[in-house]
């Protein structure tokens, strides 16, 4: 292998006394040589135009390698030819070389009337035209003589968005190389791909962790509008990826259409309306201009080829820019803390970004900087994140500082919630205290009223009853007395059991032992439900407050079992286990197949365990009996000294 290789290719016309011109490339270079001097082109078609002694001395001279724009004779939907003469120096005949192809056309390629490769579909009218960008794809070639003739049958597609933008739709580039430059060029293409979708996913985080901050703080809508800015170009981005890889003419058309407003006026505009929401929020005739201009430039501006784009895709970025500097100014003079690395992010972006258009629109040269990226590539690249991380370090500090703030205020509340529902807790405590209490008196006084009152009554009645000589009466009239004076001791002995119940004299006297064992018995005699009690060893006399609970509680229990459980049997019995003291009732009835939270006596009973910090368990199988099982700590307190 040579260190480094020359191609001399000499283009020459076939027509009498043309003039040959040398050029030479120097393999080191790695970029080849594309042919641009010495193109013909003819409007028509006509197989015969390929062959090399076809005589084109009349067709028009023509460079392929500019912009189609710049070629007013080339319209979407004709069918042509090009054809170039060239001389190759002896030798490299019979040394494999490369070719590369660069286009925006649909070509079929003639190398000395033999063809060479097919890019695309060539409608024989134009109007059938598929474009297609092979993205400098190496192609073998050899030369076996000096004199060679390329001629290259091609249609534009038609119907397509075309404008003008930073990479050309150059119409033909053939570039001959070595096989190993080829393959430079060609990495140059994947390595801008990568770093599309690089930016891309920077961007598109940027947008997600805005997005959350919104989420979490919704008042805050300028993470909103920077997170919609942040996707816009991020998402222009993975596209641009794309269109580069793509060798589809009509989707790199339509596809750079969508994302040019994406990456330009769409990100503009919304990083004016996060600049709007942090420091103005005002809604001024520029407001709306600015909104109205934006969309309308970014549906339009493919009306104009080389000039749409400036006015509908750039114009509209660099007025939101300046508008977005403006409102940043203003706030830095109101001793807006933290804005200036706004303006600094601001400021930076719009000289990169106006320095980059100036070399676009040639205005000022390019420069290579590496062998990969040029000066505008450099600048472009260096502006996209000086704007969006100067927004980024403003909104993040400026949610951490809400986010202090909104904790500070959450802890303070949760205090004054903590507070006031002790207080509550008290207050309830109080009043569940109370209402035991005027529940207790009541008790107090009605079994007095139903003893006092009630039962002097009945007694007055069986006294009277007494008084009567049964002897006198007839057999009928023996038979209700019988009956009314049944009644009248059935009812005087409920009342007693009845008084006796709602505040036995045992349990205010004795306490709850000897009360509970008093009522098993009369239980035992009054009813027809079977009661067994089982009370602990050691039976030191519990506190009124405690004892009354759950006697009461036991009252409830045990009015249940008589009214619905359709028992023969129940067995009450008070232990002290693990420190805790436990009342459990059991029954054999037909059980309940769920508790009722709604029954007023089962909301008594759930009242008072609570009132007494213990806890309630209720087990029942339907057929089976109910087990309810009253667990309160055994602590000191809990017993009379």
């Amino acid at each position: 292998m040579f260190n480094w290789l020359t191609f001399l290719l000499l283009l020459s016309t076939r027509a009498v006394l043309a003039q040959t011109n040398s050029f030479h490339l120097d393999s080191q270079s790695e970029l080849g040589i594309v042919l641009t001097e010495g193109w013909k082109w003819h409007k028509g078609d006509h197989q015969v135009w390929a062959k090399p002694d076809f005589d084109d001395s009349r067709w028009e001279m023509i460079d392929p390698t500019k912009d189609m724009g710049d070629l007013p004779q080339l319209r979407p939907g004709v069918t042509g030819w090009f054809r170039i003469r060239f001389e190759v120096d002896s030798s490299l005949l019979n040394m494999p070389l490369a070719f590369q192809v660069y286009q925006s056309i649909a070509s079929e390629i003639y190398l000395n009337g033999n063809l060479l490769q097919k890019y695309g579909v060539v409608g024989p009218t134009g109007q059938e035209a598929v474009g297609y960008q092979p993205h400098y794809e190496p192609e073998g070639i050899i030369f076996q003589k000096t004199q060679q003739v390329l001629a290259v049958r091609f249609s534009l597609q038609p119907d397509l968005p075309y404008f003008y933008y930073i990479r050309p739709y150059k119409v033909f580039e053939f570039r001959l190389n070595s096989v190993k430059s080829a393959a430079y060029i060609r990495s140059l293409e994947v390595k801008h791909f990568g770093l599309n979708c690089f930016e891309a996913g920077m961007f598109l985080l940027l947008a997600l962790i805005h997005l959350i901050f919104f989420l979490n703080y919704p008042k805050q809508k300028a993470n909103l509008y920077f997170a919609f800015s942040a996707f816009s170009i991020g998402i222009g981005h993975l596209f641009f990826g794309f269109i580069l890889k793509s060798t589809s003419l009509a989707f790199k058309a339509y596809a750079a259409a969508i994302d040019y407003p994406l990456i330009m006026p769409v990100y503009g505009i919304f990083l004016y309306l996060t600049i709007w929401d942090l420091f103005s929020q005002k809604r001024t005739p520029y407001f709306w201009f600015l909104l109205t201009y934006t969309a309308i430039g970014s549906l339009t501006f493919t009306r104009l080829y080389h000039s749409g784009y400036l006015w509908g895709v750039v114009l509209p970025l660099f007025l939101a820019n300046a508008e977005s500097l403006r409102i940043s100014f203003d706030a830095f003079r109101k001793k807006q803390s933290g804005v200036l690395a706004i303006i600094i992010g601001l400021a930076a972006y719009f000289i990169f970004f106006s320095w980059f258009m100036l070399i676009v629109v040639d205005s000022i040269p390019n420069q290579q900087i590496i062998q990969e990226y040029d000066l505008a590539s450099v600048l472009y690249n260096g502006s996209l994140f000086c704007a969006p991380i100067s927004f980024s370090i403003y909104l993040s500090r400026k949610f951490a500082g809400t986010s202090k703030a909104l904790e500070s205020k959450f802890k303070e509340v949760q205090q004054l919630s903590t507070e006031k529902e002790a207080t509550l807790l008290r207050q309830n405590a109080e009043l569940q205290a109370a209402l035991l209490e005027g529940q207790t008196t009541e008790r107090k006084r009605v079994a007095a009223d139903l003893h006092d009152n009630l039962g002097s009554t009945l007694s007055s009645l069986r006294w009277s009853l007494g008084a009567i000589d049964k002897n006198k009466l007839s057999l009928h009239e023996q038979e209700v007395y019988r009956h009314v004076q049944n009644s009248i001791e059935l009812s005087y002995d409920q009342v007693r059991l009845l008084a006796h119940n709602l505040l036995p004299e045992e349990l205010e006297k004795q306490g709850l032992w000897v009360a509970l064992e008093q009522l098993t018995r009369k239980l035992n005699k009054n009813t027809p439900v079977t009661f067994t009690l089982h009370l602990p060893e050691k039976k030191e006399r519990l506190k009124a407050k405690i004892a009354f609970e759950l006697y009461s509680i036991c009252l409830e229990l045990i009015n249940n079992i008589l009214k619905h459980a359709q028992a023969t049997e129940a067995r009450i019995a008070v232990e002290e286990v693990n420190n805790e003291i436990k009342l459990t009732v059991i029954d054999n009835g037909k059980g309940i197949s769920e508790k009722d939270p709604n029954g007023k006596g089962l909301r008594n009973i759930a009242e008072r365990v609570k009132s007494l910090d213990g806890s309630w368990r209720v087990t029942s199988n339907e057929g089976k009996g109910t087990l309810s099982v009253i667990s309160i700590n055994n602590g000191s307190e809990r017993y009379c000294k």
